[in-house]
């Protein structure tokens, strides 16, 4: 959703660029736009405002945009009087390196996010049988315990999420 909504601001400044280029192009050549841009500027008072109120929503609207883009997601670690932040990127880092030596020979998609200063993982394992699976879950969940706790200072629970490829 972000990425269309970033795409059609995107594409409505440039368009927004390209007419008033034209125009501002075209002006000292044709004196019939010069006089119908003023006319259109002395008698269309309403559109030019809703022009100027249509610009004004987009350009705060891009700007909301860009600063709720720009929010880094980190985690802070306190410990005694020393004060840690940790970046959610090395936690995905950490996670895609765990899977990749659990799985060496299968790609297996996993998420981490940082939400209220906990951790939530998501992951999408291969096809296991159902009486394996619930024993691998546990496996991870203590493997990723122990990582976090021994590189990040992570003793907190975190939330893990998995589901399981069908059989292929």
């Amino acid at each position: 959703m972000h990425y269309f909504l970033y795409s059609l601001i995107r594409f409505i400044a440039a368009l927004f660029l390209v007419v008033i280029g034209t125009v501002g192009i075209l002006i000292p050549w044709s004196e019939n736009i010069r006089s119908t841009l003023t006319h259109f500027i002395l008698e269309d008072s309403i559109a030019i405002f809703l022009f100027g109120f249509i610009m004004l929503v987009t350009g705060l609207f891009s700007m909301v945009n860009i600063l709720i883009n720009m929010r880094r997601t980190h985690y802070v670690i306190n410990s005694g009087s020393t004060r840690i932040t940790v970046d959610e990127s090395v936690i995905q880092q950490y996670l895609i390196s765990y899977l990749k030596q659990l799985f060496p020979k299968v790609n297996v998609h996993g998420h981490a996010k940082l939400k209220s200063n906990r951790i939530q993982i998501f992951i999408e394992f291969p096809y296991h049988p159902t009486l394996e699976q619930e024993a691998l879950v546990e496996r991870v969940k203590k493997d990723l315990s122990s990582l976090f706790a021994s590189k990040l200072g992570y003793t907190g629970d975190f939330r893990l999420s998995v589901s399981f490829q069908p059989i292929p």
